[in-house]
């Protein structure tokens, strides 16, 4: 027999639980070097150019922390850990989340797929969104327009 699954109805905070610990990861890869070390060389020029101090200083319009996170967040599960499916999201970041809900459904085709979503809005405000893996940093508080 396999673990039993304390069901809560729905998903309850299994989707903010998920980016939660994508953005510890992700935020820990990149602060250590391991981010630059195992993207390609394109997508680490772009991270220099993008988030390295000597390139962001130097600008007066950088990305909007949210949005940074977001692209972090998804370089991290793309280009680091490989991610091929919704589920191996669960099972590489945040395996003890399985067992909050039925992750079943996620074993059908239309989710065995790398599959992310982020809304990227360009009047400096952003929400990063996914059903199963949300990007955004949910801790970060919005700005009022």
């Amino acid at each position: 027999m396999g673990k039993k699954i304390q069901q809560t109805q729905g998903y309850g905070s299994v989707p903010l639980d998920l980016a939660k610990a994508i953005t510890a990861q992700a935020n820990k890869a990149f602060e250590d070097g391991t981010m630059h070390r195992a993207v390609t060389p394109t997508t680490a020029e772009l991270l220099t150019y993008w988030f390295g101090a000597s390139h962001s200083d130097n600008r007066d319009i950088n990305f909007h922390e949210g949005q940074r996170q977001a692209i972090l967040n998804v370089i991290y599960l793309h280009e680091v850990l490989r991610i091929g499916s919704v589920m191996e999201i669960y099972n590489k970041v945040a395996p003890d989340l399985l067992t909050q809900f039925d992750f079943s459904p996620l074993a059908k085709e239309k989710y065995d797929i790398a599959k992310y979503a982020i809304k990227m809005a360009t009047n400096g405000q952003n929400v990063g969104n996914a059903r199963h893996s949300d990007m955004a940093n949910p801790q970060r508080p919005r700005r009022e327009p």
